[in-house]
């Protein structure tokens, strides 16, 4: 856990290796959490090849438009493989 005095510089420091993407693609795949739709647009538009969640939804739809869906633990499994 961060404390408040580290927030500003955690946030600078993310914005160094992310991308702000503006979606022009709506899905509507998870009918029981639309937001998880919205998770999807972006993995898309940013051209993701994972996108990492720890939701039920998400996770039961496993691959969509490419871009693989999996728990963390998966994703450190993928990431120590390469």
């Amino acid at each position: 856990m961060r404390s408040p005095d580290e927030v500003p510089a955690f946030i600078k420091s993310l914005k160094r290796v992310t991308t702000v993407v503006e979606p022009q693609l709506s899905l509507e795949v998870i009918q029981e959490d639309s937001a998880d739709n919205r998770v999807l647009e972006c993995a898309v538009a940013g051209g993701a090849s994972y996108t990492v969640r720890g939701n039920d939804h998400l996770l039961k739809v496993k691959k969509r438009k490419g871009i693989v869906i999996l728990k963390p633990a998966g994703f450190l499994t993928v990431v120590r493989l390469k």
